[in-house]
């Protein structure tokens, strides 16, 4: 059962990333060509700084979806309606203080966006600010269908809204060409997805509509708050480390920069959302796995899966460096395209952060939030930092060494750290060689299939295609031949084979 629900979650998401993906593209080619490139710049500066409100939901989401995996495998009843009454009342008080935080901010918007004449500023910030707000609401009932590993429904009624939303919004631009409107428009989906999602949920657990005022235990609230101390920490590093470049490529660069830059992080960011979710749609099996399983079951099952990430990393990355900037020229035209040293930096930057994905799978499957509550935060100050010095100096480029630099100062060797000293009681060592000989091996291959592509002249849609092929073949093909033999491979093939059976049985 616990296979069975992975692969449907898996399989929801990947396919439905890939159809909102597809969707992204042409939605982002109206807004450029009905707004500009500044309001594209203002629209993904004011994204970083609602994530940095969001800070506000200290953690108590990942807190809550651990502290729900044991009572609903037990199926309390008592204890789950506990837990969900105590979410209710947090998220509540969050929507609330984000909403007054965004109040706060909103005089000083104008600091951040010195460079535009875009009219409306303040309000279109408040739009913002009430987009994410509402996102608060009822998103207690999101994570309980979470927790009981069933993401693909949750999975199913998002990607739903994302393709809704962004025919709505293209619709509007293209017949007003109104981004108050635009954004209109996305508060009101957002809406609609948190009331439909509230409803799944009460028909999974009926239960859930009672109004008696079940609470939970002072110890169990002690837990859930020494676990919320140590999310919060992870939350204000990851937002420093990622809310914060467009923040500071706006300032020093202008809303120009952060529009050019965005085309690039739409796309990065759209395969990183496939993996959060496929790592998602697994986390609640791994934490089934991790009490159910003996320490050593649990170690292959990391090693098995770090291979797979690896191969799934080192395939993106190669086809990013090779296809990025050709396809940008297809998509919007040469206009819009960055240096070739800022593409190899945003792919590193892609890589390093990918590769931490099983590491960082087992460690929150683990409940494992304490042990490096500080490292995030030593992180996001060091690339906060980092950048701001270093983009005087290298412009975008100084942003990007700053994040690697921070990067690989921290979360890439703490986090594996963490995973083998608390839950395999073994050496990272082998971890951290391990990833040294996965990533000397990408190289190779990657330099194989870039000189190779270097053969095709053509600009064309018809040289891309071409393109698309060599990375789609040779990356892959080399991978089968190098590591067939390995117990990893074989392991893949398993799941794959299981997987079509699955499929085929869900068709019967």
């Amino acid at each position: 059962m616990r296979t069975h629900n992975s692969f449907r979650n898996v399989t929801v998401s990947f396919i439905g990333q890939i159809i909102a993906m597809l969707i992204a593209f042409p939605a982002r080619y109206f807004f450029i060509k009905t707004l500009g490139i500044d309001y594209l710049g203002l629209n993904s500066l004011f994204i970083n700084i609602v994530t940095i409100l969001s800070l506000a939901d200290l953690g108590i989401g990942s807190a809550i979806v651990y502290s729900l995996y044991a009572p609903l495998a037990k199926k309390n009843e008592n204890a789950i309606m506990g837990l969900m009454n105590f979410y209710k009342q947090a998220y509540t008080i969050i929507g609330i203080v984000v909403f007054v935080f965004g109040l706060l901010i909103l005089p000083f918007v104008s600091l951040f966006t010195s460079t535009t004449s875009i009219p409306n500023i303040h309000f279109i910030f408040l739009l913002f600010v009430l987009n994410t707000t509402i996102s608060y609401f009822y998103a207690y009932k999101r994570s309980i269908v979470i927790a009981h590993q069933k993401n693909y429904i949750i999975n199913t009624i998002h990607y739903t809204s994302i393709v809704s939303l962004n025919i709505l919004q293209v619709l509007v631009l293209l017949t007003t060409k109104n981004f108050i409107l635009f954004l209109v428009i996305q508060i009101l989906v957002t809406l609609i997805e948190n009331l439909i999602i509230s409803k799944i949920a009460n028909n999974m657990f009926p239960f859930l509509r009672n109004k008696n005022r079940v609470k939970i235990s002072k110890d169990e609230k002690s837990g859930i708050f020494e676990n919320v101390k140590a999310i919060l920490l992870h939350k204000i590093g990851g937002a420093i480390l990622q809310g914060t470049d467009n923040i500071v490529i706006s300032i020093y660069l202008g809303v120009y920069w952060v529009g050019l830059y965005s085309n690039y992080i739409l796309i990065i960011n759209a395969i990183i959302s496939i993996f959060n979710q496929i790592y998602n749609s697994i986390t609640a099996s791994v934490g089934n796995l991790l009490v159910t399983e003996e320490k050593q079951r649990n170690y292959n099952v990391f090693n098995n899966l770090l291979f797979i990430n690896f191969w799934i990393v080192g395939f993106c990355s190669i086809s990013l460096l090779i296809l990025i900037n050709p396809f940008i020229t297809l998509w919007l035209g040469d206009a819009y395209l960055l240096s070739s040293t800022t593409i190899i930096l945003i792919v590193i930057n892609f890589y390093l952060f990918c590769f931490r994905n099983t590491a960082l799978l087992f460690k929150n499957a683990a409940g494992l939030f304490r042990q490096d509550k500080y490292k995030p935060l030593i992180e996001g100050s060091m690339n906060i930092v980092l950048s701001i010095l270093l983009v005087k100096i290298m412009g975008i480029n100084g942003i990007l060494v700053g994040t690697i630099i921070s990067m690989l100062l921290t979360s890439f060797w703490i986090e594996p750290f963490i995973v083998y000293k608390h839950i395999f009681y073994k050496k990272v060592s082998k971890y951290y060689l391990k990833i040294l000989f996965y990533t000397i091996i990408n190289i190779i291959v990657g330099s194989f299939a870039w000189f190779i592509v270097q053969l095709i002249p053509q600009q064309d849609l018809f040289g891309f295609c071409i393109k698309v092929i060599i990375c789609l073949i040779v990356p892959n093909l080399i991978f089968v031949f190098s590591f067939s033999k390995t117990q990893e491979f074989k392991y893949l093939s398993h799941l794959i084979l299981k997987f079509l059976k699955i499929r085929r049985n869900s068709y019967e």
